[in-house]
């Protein structure tokens, strides 16, 4: 880190469906998945808050 500030990139999953499910001739779509509270640990265990916090997208994709 210098300067307080560092750059990088994280890859997320949203949740599965769990045990929902549509009825036949639907699909499901997931629309939006957003996180908050977020926190990264680097390799020495120095802990910080992420940025922007909180973490959004709108999506529509099926799942």
């Amino acid at each position: 880190m210098r300067n307080g500030q560092t750059t990088g990139s994280l890859t997320l999953s949203p949740p599965g469906p769990g045990s929902f499910t549509c009825p036949s001739g639907q699909t499901r779509f997931l629309q939006s998945v957003k996180y908050e509270d977020t926190f990264v640990v680097d390799e020495g265990g120095t802990t910080g808050h992420a940025t922007p916090d909180p973490i959004a997208v709108t999506l529509h994709i099926p799942v």
